[in-house]
């Protein structure tokens, strides 16, 4: 259903979720994603509009063979 600004910026927080309740939220999913891409280079974000849907990129430095 889209989320809230304010529910946007916990959302990568651990024990965290979209809606307020940790028990049916991302738990700690989108925290060791976010941290596991960070290790690598990149990153992931969120882009929501509450009442609109949510759209999740995992942006990753890929490089080719050197």
């Amino acid at each position: 259903p889209g989320l809230t600004a304010a529910r946007q910026a916990r959302l990568f927080r651990a024990w965290e979720s979209g809606d307020g309740d940790a028990a049916g939220g991302a738990g700690l999913g989108l925290a060791i994603a976010r941290a596991l891409a960070e290790r690598m280079g990149g990153d992931v974000a969120v882009a929501s509009a509450h009442g609109a849907g949510s759209t999740f990129t995992l942006r990753l430095p890929l490089g080719g063979p050197g």
